[in-house]
């Protein structure tokens, strides 16, 4: 269970209650008055609920088989699902971080109850965090279809970039007994299992979003390799009662302005459509289409692909191609976005970042998500980010494959930028930064005090 924040360091803390609490078989619970949390307290998102666990015991109730925990909830209804704690462990603080979800129930509540099971509770404080602006363009972190993320994805972003896990959940939010609201669909662990992150809780019919730091992560990127010699983490998704509940999205928000100045200032080496510098458009790919966008009101300078990049499994030169001086290095950033324009709105536009030459077959490095439809959204596309993984001596994009039903699709913006960090080294390492923080095998914050085996500077250790 991580210590998650929207930041890695706090402005202040108030204490809510003190005292001696255990949760045992009768489910007792500290009750707080909402009212007394807004007078000491002006909450915002990213500030966090901080519940200090004095001792962790299974012995408090044996026929309770989930192992130690801690929830909240608000007037008797989940507003923090159960966040496991390590049987055994003393004096571990179990954060509950809010978003905007959880700040927009409690201005209708009453009362908050914290609650758990073979947990003795001894501090509830609120912890307010720095206001930290993130950027808004996202980086898309890839995972494979167990869920599995290697920690080069994560290299290069500063300890308080944001990470937003996104789980789709369809169906209804019930089972034989009601509301399973609360309930687990989801972990997130190391992938030699040695470090738990959090649980996941479901939040809702419709997309849950999992807010974290790097600095969160950092304990389970930097556990030991797992049996194929691999190292990071595994975001384990499962199905909870008539609710289908299926991996989306993990994205990163760097802090704004986390790379500016200096050595680590970003060099746009692509900037579509300011130039078409390093930009070779091929046959078959149109320039400047007249689809309008903004609810079908605007014109936009933009990349027209009509069709697909490939031909009976082949790469068929509908593409373009971009090229620079030295080629492309691991941690280039690809930032891209655009729109199609249809009455029909089943159908589907997204482009493809692929290698090859046309007559080979393509190597897909990065899929976008789905482009907005420009004839009935009024927004501007988003900009979405691949990570370059691996050096490459060119790149090519076109209209993605796969979609159930395509149709043309238009770019209106397609840079490539450096940041001052990227060094073309194949693997890229994560950043590690030694300090005295210690761990526990939960993922948890401890201190000197603690008995058992630690993480400390990547490594285990014992302490007595």
């Amino acid at each position: 269970m991580a210590l998650v924040a929207m930041s890695a360091s706090a402005e202040e803390r108030v204490t809510l209650w003190e005292g001696e609490q255990t949760f045992g078989s009768d489910w007792p619970s500290v009750q707080i008055a909402l009212a007394t949390v807004n007078e000491k307290a002006e909450l915002k998102e990213g500030d966090a609920f901080i519940v200090t666990v004095s001792k962790a015991d299974n012995a408090i109730n044996t026929g309770w088989s989930y192992g130690p925990q801690v929830f909240i909830n608000m007037d008797w209804a989940t507003l923090f699902s159960a966040k496991s704690i390590e049987n055994g462990a003393t004096n571990v603080e179990v954060k509950f971080v809010l978003t905007d979800a959880e700040i927009t129930k409690m201005a209708s509540g009453t009362e908050l109850e914290f609650q758990g099971m073979n947990a003795t509770i001894s501090k509830i404080q609120v912890e307010i965090n720095e206001v930290i602006e993130y950027e808004e363009t996202a980086t898309n972190i890839e995972f494979d279809e167990y869920g599995n993320i290697t920690s080069d994805k994560f290299a290069g972003f500063s300890d308080k970039a944001k990470v937003v896990f996104t789980i789709s959940a369809t169906g209804e939010a019930t089972n034989a007994q009601g509301s399973i609201i609360g309930w687990g669909i989801g972990t997130i662990t190391s992938l030699d299992n040695s470090v738990k992150v959090d649980d996941l809780g479901l939040k809702q019919i419709g997309d849950n979003d999992y807010t974290f730091v790097i600095a969160d992560l950092k304990a389970a990127l930097e556990a030991p390799k797992n049996e194929y010699d691999m190292q990071g983490i595994n975001w384990n998704v499962w199905n909870q009662g008539n609710a289908t509940c299926t991996r989306k999205s993990v994205k990163v928000y760097e802090v704004k302005g986390a790379s500016e100045g200096g050595e680590e200032s970003a060099t746009a080496l692509i900037d579509y459509p300011t130039s078409k510098d390093g930009i070779t458009i091929g046959t078959g790919v149109d320039e400047n289409n007249s689809q309008k966008y903004h609810a079908n009101t605007d014109n936009v300078d933009n990349i027209s692909f009509g069709s697909g990049y490939t031909s009976d499994g082949v790469i068929n030169g509908k593409m373009v191609t971009l090229e620079v001086d030295g080629g492309f290095k691991a941690g280039d950033k690809v930032i891209v976005a655009g729109y199609f324009n249809n009455s029909d709105e089943n159908k589907q536009a997204a482009v493809q970042i692929f290698t090859g030459a046309t007559g080979e077959a393509p190597t897909v490095l990065w899929t976008s998500e789905l482009f907005i439809n420009g004839r009935t959204v009024a927004d501007d596309p988003a900009e979405q980010t691949y990570t370059l993984e691996a050096d490459a001596a060119s790149l090519n994009m076109g209209r993605a494959n796969g979609l159930s039903s395509a149709t043309r699709t238009n770019v209106i913006l397609l840079k490539v930028v450096r940041d001052g960090g990227a060094t073309g080294i194949q693997e890229i390492p994560v950043k590690v930064v030694y300090n005295d923080a210690i761990y526990n095998l939960a993922g948890q914050k401890v201190n000197e005090t603690y008995k058992g085996i630690v993480i400390k500077d990547g490594k285990k250790y014992i302490q007595k």
